[in-house]
C-alpha cells in the first residue's frame, strides 16, 4: 500500500503537474492554437505580435490570456490588443517570465541558468526557494525529497522493510539516500539541459508557445526514461553500486572520526 501511494504521488507529479495541470504549459498549447508568435520588424529593433485576441472555448481562452501575461521591472504586463508593435526589451521580459531564452542571451548561459534554477528548487535545502510553499505545491523542495527517497525510508525504517535490521542509523541507509538524491538531481538537471537546448531552438522571437511545449515535453521524457532505466536490472545494479560507493565513503569518515576521538582520549585521558 505504501509503495502504491508514493508511486501514485510520484506519477502525479510527473504526468499531472508537469503537463496536464501546469497552466503555463496548457496556456502554451492554447497560444499555439491561436497562432501567437513574435516577428521582428525589418529595419527595426521592434517586434510585431501575431495571434488571435481570444479563443471561443472559455477554459482555453483563460489559459491563453494568462499565457500572454508577464512581468517587466516588477510590474504586471499583458500582451493585449494594443501590443502589435513592441520593443525588444518587452519581448525579452516576456520570454524571461516564461523561462524561455531571451534574444541576445547565449544558449550556454541560458542552459546554465535553467539547470541551476532546477537544482536549487528541487534539491538544494540551503536555497530559500526550496522551502517556499509555492515550490512545495509544485512538488519540489521537501516534497520532492520525500517522494524521491520514500522507498528507501520504508526499506530501512519500517518493521516490514527488507533492510529493517540495518536501520536508519546505518551507513547503508545514508548511502542509499545519497544515491536516491544524486540520481534525482542528475535526472532533473539532465532534463533541464535537454529542455533548454530544444526549447531554445524554437523559442526566442519565433514561437514562444511551441518553445514552452517542447521544453515541458522533453523534461517529461527524460524523467520517464530515468524511471524506466532505474527499474531495470542494469539500472538497479548501477544504483546499488552508487549506494555502496557512498556507504564506503561514510564508513571511511566514521572510521577516521573514531580514530580521532581515540587519540584525543589518549592525549587528555
Amino acid at each position: 500500500m505504501y509503495g502504491h501511494i508514493t508511486g501514485f504521488a510520484s506519477d502525479f507529479k510527473t504526468y499531472g503537474l508537469k503537463i496536464l495541470l501546469d497552466k503555463n504549459v496548457m496556456g502554451a498549447a492554447a497560444a499555439q492554437y491561436a497562432g501567437f508568435k513574435f516577428e521582428k520588424i525589418e529595419g527595426s529593433t521592434n517586434y510585431k505580435v501575431f495571434g488571435k485576441e481570444n479563443i471561443k472555448n472559455k477554459w482555453a481562452n483563460k489559459l491563453y490570456q494568462q499565457y500572454k501575461e508577464y512581468k517587466m521591472d516588477g510590474t504586471d504586463k499583458v500582451l493585449g490588443p494594443k501590443s502589435r508593435r513592441i520593443s525588444s526589451e518587452r519581448v525579452n521580459a516576456y520570454l524571461e517570465s516564461k523561462k524561455l531564452k531571451p534574444n541576445g542571451m547565449s544558449r550556454w548561459t541560458y542552459i546554465k541558468q535553467k539547470a541551476m534554477t532546477t537544482l536549487q528548487e528541487s534539491h538544494n535545502p540551503v536555497n530559500k526557494t526550496y522551502w517556499k510553499l509555492s515550490n512545495g505545491l509544485k512538488m519540489n523542495g521537501p516534497v520532492n525529497f520525500a517522494l524521491t527517497t520514500a522507498g528507501t525510508w520504508y526499506d530501512y525504517g519500517s518493521s516490514k522493510g527488507k533492510y529493517h535490521s540495518k536501520g536508519l542509523a546505518s551507513t547503508d541507509f545514508a548511502g542509499a539516500i545519497s544515491a536516491d538524491v544524486t540520481i534525482g538531481a542528475a535526472t532533473a538537471v539532465t532534463g533541464s539541459i535537454f529542455s533548454s537546448v530544444l526549447s531554445g531552438a524554437v523559442a526566442g522571437s519565433a514561437v514562444p508557445g511551441l518553445g514552452t511545449l517542447i521544453g515541458a515535453g522533453t523534461g517529461l521524457l527524460v524523467g520517464i526514461g530515468s524511471s524506466i532505466y532505474f527499474s531495470t536490472a542494469g539500472g538497479k545494479r548501477k544504483k546499488q553500486a552508487l549506494a555502496r560507493g557512498f556507504k564506503k565513503l561514510y564508513d571511511g569518515i566514521g572510521s577516521k572520526l573514531k580514530k580521532g576521538r581515540r587519540r584525543l582520549g589518549e592525549l587528555f585521558g
